[in-house]
């Protein structure tokens, strides 16, 4: 055999190994695959099955996780039911932890001339708050009135004068100081509070960010379970560790790699308005995430 026979030799005989060797990785990966979505399809047939699942992850036991303590309740079927097209950021410990995604467009603080989106409330105070604005102030007033409507430009909250609520302006400043005047803790003061701390904020986790510019606006954001997507369903990134924050969950065992396939299949089987029977059989066979399931599980 001469020398170019011996080299055409060798090279079919290489191309046949490598052909090989990737035929079987990939039969390999393919079964594992199957194996999983098997194993999910065993233990989590039904909506009911994946709740028990999430259930024993996040909300076991009553006043802790997730169960009447931390937002979302995840702890019935109906609580989770609650949280499909739920907004996220919601309640959280440290708001500086926030997803982008979930930020929706700030209501408006208005004040003369002046308008601003409210990025951030922070309560200094019974009576005394900071908000964030998006626009540096225009002009320096040492008390002002004020009144905020929604992006929309709905009133949301337009304090009548005897109660004394005013901001304190400095020109060139993104941040203002309101101050409450009216001492009436059985009822306008926590009145007063609820409207204020439950302005929505364009910025809540203080980053400069807004979200509802990345996301296109509210209706793209992201929100607890967005039905049809894990992308926008802040839940999915949580237990993932794919946004900010901790992993969940945190105090019981972690998911595995089919309770991960059963609870994509659970949220990308969700109809569109939400409405789901507990015995609702989950769709693995037309779940994308099936085809191609991705490994999230924390090795041990």
């Amino acid at each position: 055999m001469n020398t170019l026979s011996r080299h055409a030799s060798r090279l079919a005989l290489a191309t046949t190994l490598a052909t090989t060797m990737s035929a079987g990785c990939v039969d390999a990966g393919a079964d594992a695959d199957a194996a999983l979505v098997a194993e999910a399809k065993g233990a989590y047939p039904t909506a009911i099955d994946v709740h028990k699942m999430m259930s024993r992850s996040c909300a076991p036991n009553a006043g802790v996780c997730h169960n009447t303590s931390n937002y979302p309740d995840l702890s019935t079927p109906a609580s989770v039911a609650s949280t499909l097209d739920a907004w996220c950021n919601l309640a959280i410990p440290d708001p500086t932890q926030g997803f982008d995604h979930c930020e929706r467009q700030g209501d408006v603080l208005v004040s003369g001339t002046f308008r601003s989106e409210v990025a951030y409330v922070e309560q200094l105070s019974e009576d005394t708050y900071r908000i964030g604005l998006r626009d540096a102030v225009a002009r320096s007033a040492n008390v002002a009135v004020v009144r905020f409507e929604s992006a929309a430009g709905d009133i949301v909250f337009d304090p009548i004068a005897t109660w004394g609520v005013t901001i304190a302006l400095v020109e060139g400043e993104r941040d203002v100081i309101l101050s409450v005047g009216i001492d009436e803790p059985a009822f306008t003061e926590p009145f007063i509070a609820a409207s204020v701390l439950g302005l929505v904020q364009g910025d809540a986790n203080r980053n400069a960010t807004f979200g509802a510019d990345v996301t296109g606006g509210d209706d793209n954001s992201a929100r607890v379970i967005v039905p049809g997507s894990l992308e926008r369903s802040y839940l999915w990134g949580r237990v993932t560790a794919t946004v900010p924050g901790s992993r969940m969950p945190l105090a019981n065992a972690p998911l595995t790699e089919p309770e991960y396939v059963a609870l994509a299949c659970y949220i990308q089987g969700l109809p569109a308005d939400g409405v789901v029977s507990a015995d609702a059989a989950i769709d693995y066979d037309g779940c994308a995430y099936a085809k191609a399931p991705e490994r999230h599980a924390i090795a041990n």
